[in-house]
């Protein structure tokens, strides 16, 4: 957490304990002086707001050190799933997509992901047949949201990874909605967020569980797209 959130938390605690300060030591000659009542609760607001100022600054740092999803199925083994929950993170992603006639007929960006079972006991399954890729501006230019499907998630996808192993896997997520033209299809002409939603494991075990993952984040800017940007789909442009 930045001290810039923090900041932002702590703003209207420090404001009204601040403001009764002044009207208390700094304005008694030119104001009156608040009655007791009114002190206590003054006193009480500044300090209901700052229980809660640290209460949420206290969640997001739960939230950020053990992203949610936390319950797994049985929900009774969540102690047993967040200490051994794998892990899946991106390493590349590249966009590609063919353009004919100032319309998009296709989009798809490769996206590489690593899969961890670094803490797992048992092998398991990390399934993305309910995988969403969603694709947000996070530039000034607007706000525009893209969702992505997995075109294949079956095959060696499904096949169980050994506990305490890792591998790196393609992935190929297309674009819902197309063919569009601009401005409704996905241009990349700016800053995105990605966010891979959806992924679930399933363990293999004598007592199988199994949930799902946080969402697995992805920042892309215009230069990195410009940098990884491949050729065009056969027979087509890239824009």
């Amino acid at each position: 957490m930045t001290s810039l959130t923090r900041s932002r938390y702590l703003a209207l605690p420090f404001v009204v304990t601040s403001t009764y300060w002044v009207l208390d030591h700094l304005l008694p000659d030119i104001l009156p002086k608040p009655p007791k009542p009114v002190s206590w609760s003054i006193v009480a607001c500044a300090a209901s707001l700052l229980l809660i100022a640290l209460i949420v600054m206290g969640w997001r740092r739960l939230v950020d050190w053990m992203p949610r999803p936390w319950f797994p199925s049985p929900f009774w083994r969540v102690a047993s799933w967040l200490r051994c929950r794998p892990t899946v993170s991106v390493v590349t992603v590249i966009p590609q997509a063919s353009i004919v006639d100032g319309r998009m007929e296709e989009c798809v960006i490769h996206v590489t992901l690593v899969r961890s079972l670094a803490q797992m006991p048992v092998d398991a399954v990390v399934r993305f047949d309910a995988t969403t890729l969603i694709l947000q501006r996070t530039d000034q230019r607007g706000s525009t949201r893209h969702v992505f499907r997995p075109k294949e998630t079956g095959g060696f996808l499904m096949r169980p990874i050994a506990a305490g192993s890792l591998d790196s896997i393609l992935i190929d997520f297309a674009a819902t909605g197309l063919p569009a033209r601009f401005p409704d299809a996905p241009d990349f002409d700016g800053d995105y967020e990605i966010a891979i939603t959806g992924i679930r494991v399933e363990a293999r075990s004598d007592r199988p569980f199994g949930g799902k993952l946080p969402p697995v984040k992805w920042q892309m800017c215009r230069a990195a797209y410009q940098a990884n940007l491949s050729a065009p789909l056969s027979g087509n442009a890239a824009f």
